[in-house]
């Protein structure tokens, strides 16, 4: 292996999804079992079955905006997950085109097969656009393609290193690939600083919503 060539697998942050208001989940709990009773217990009427669906519904948009929630707060930490992977990138990067030599084209489609995330879809687009146009036009564009959970600032930073590659000598293209991973350390810390902060808060506001429409129902 190529001295600072590592591959580090990270899985994804799969925290487990608590419920952040206990004592309203514990009270639907509650019911939909109170509900069931009623449902199953001898000579059930037709207003008890009004009763379990009522309760159900209830439990549904819970879970349902609860979860809204959640799933909104991941692509905080999705953006914070790519940042982190094009900065492995960029360092293998560094790294192959110091020792191997090796032409641009050939050494994205090798960083695309070792890279285990949406930056290898980047790599693997903009290697396939060399086939027909410069590495500047090709990265800049696989980048503003590419499905990535990133910010347009971020994107940005990314094309930063689109700039000399390819047309300076191997220790130009090397300063600018170590500027590039300065402006993504940069990101980083910013992604990180709003994980920290909305994340957190779409969680709670996707269960706090649940709750409002609950009052409201009842």
């Amino acid at each position: 292996m190529l001295p600072e060539e590592r591959l580090i697998f990270r899985s994804h942050d799969m925290r487990p999804i608590y419920c952040y208001d206990m004592q309203l989940f514990l009270f639907l709990v509650l019911k939909f079992v109170q509900a069931t009773y009623i449902l199953y217990r001898p000579k059930t009427k037709e207003g008890d079955n009004m009763e379990l669906i009522k309760w159900l519904l209830y439990a549904l948009i819970f879970a349902t905006s609860t979860t809204i929630g959640i799933l909104h707060s991941q692509k905080y930490q999705k953006r914070v997950q790519e940042l982190q992977d094009f900065k492995s990138a960029f360092n293998m990067l560094k790294t192959k085109i110091r020792y191997t030599y090796a032409p641009l084209k050939d050494i994205f489609e090798d960083i695309a097969r070792n890279v285990y995330s949406k930056t290898a879809t980047v790599f693997e687009m903009a290697s396939k656009y060399m086939d027909d146009e410069n590495a500047t036009v090709s990265w800049n564009r696989a980048v503003t393609e590419a499905e990535l959970s990133i910010t347009k600032e971020d994107k940005n930073a990314i094309c930063e290193l689109g700039k000399l590659l390819g047309k300076t000598d191997i220790d130009g293209q090397i300063n600018e690939i170590e500027l590039s991973l300065t402006f993504l350390e940069n990101q980083i810390e910013k992604a990180e600083v709003e994980k920290n902060k909305n994340a957190k808060l779409y969680k709670s506001l996707g269960a706090i919503t649940g709750i409002a429409i609950i009052i409201i129902l009842l």
